[in-house]
């Protein structure tokens, strides 16, 4: 549920769609890292007595500036450094060892895939990449990143939706949450699209924001569209696991054709 101060999703959502480029560089890497190569994909492997990391990513010259590979080199050094021999997981993990001996051993693990989508009546090409990580528990958690391109470079959701204006952002944020309501397999709790699509926190007129029903500061309804892989038939929006559906479900996904977004397109 994204029960968040507005401060904090602006800084994810413009973080992610303005700032990608501000990420530090990764020029050298650990020597116990295994770094395969091909003209097009990356992978990088790494693994301990305590955590296993793989990660893929793609080569594509219309990336002009690399973001995909600072993106997953990013999420690859944060993991070693939470992760890493000694520090404060590790520690706490082997603590819980010594005071359960009879418990399995826990290896951390997070894992990088991606898809690609391309539309040739656009021409453009996405990638959707699924960061999957698992820390304990029954299930393990599953986030998404998207980034799409044109021959000019990155094409980010502003160049194509204008949810500035209007109220689009929450106009179109219901029409997600219409177009989940037809899928009941995939979203069978309506409650929980709405409250994953801050749909809930609203007043009675629909498009004021109600602190008091979010408990929270605000809620940035554009963040709805931040992962998005374009098509011919149309967009693709995607949602991390548990965010707008039961987890079961996985990685969600809502798809609207080009005459549902013809109002709001730029």
């Amino acid at each position: 549920m994204k029960k968040k101060s507005i401060i904090l999703i602006i800084g994810v959502l413009f973080g992610l769609t303005f700032g990608l480029l501000v990420w530090p560089g990764y020029l050298s890497r650990s020597g116990t890292d295994t770094l395969e190569h091909t003209d097009n994909e990356k992978l990088i492997e790494e693994e301990t007595d305590f955590y296993r990391i793989s990660a893929r990513y793609p080569i594509d010259a219309r990336d002009k500036e690399g973001i995909m590979e600072e993106f997953v080199k990013y999420q690859v050094d944060q993991r070693k450094e939470d992760w890493k021999i000694g520090g404060e997981i590790y520690n706490q993990e082997k603590k819980i060892e010594t005071d359960f001996p009879d418990r399995p051993r826990m290896v951390y693990s997070m894992d990088i895939a991606y898809e690609k989508y391309e539309s040739t009546e656009n021409e453009s090409v996405s990638y959707l990449f699924t960061i999957g990580e698992y820390t304990g528990g029954a299930n393990g958690d599953s986030r998404v990143q998207s980034f799409s391109f044109d021959q000019n470079g990155i094409i980010f959701i502003a160049d194509v939706l204008d949810l500035a204006s209007d109220y689009n952002d929450i106009t179109l944020s219901k029409v997600l949450f219409n177009k989940a309501l037809s899928d009941p397999d995939k979203f069978p709790v309506a409650e929980m699209v709405k409250d994953g699509l801050g749909l809930l926190y609203l007043e009675d007129d629909g498009i004021t924001f109600a602190p008091e029903k979010c408990g929270c500061d605000g809620f940035l309804f554009a963040s709805n569209f931040q992962n998005f892989v374009i098509k011919d038939e149309g967009i693709t929006f995607f949602f991390s696991k548990y965010e707008i559906t039961i987890g079961a479900s996985g990685i969600a996904d809502i798809t609207l054709d080009w005459s549902e977004l013809a109002p709001y397109l730029k």
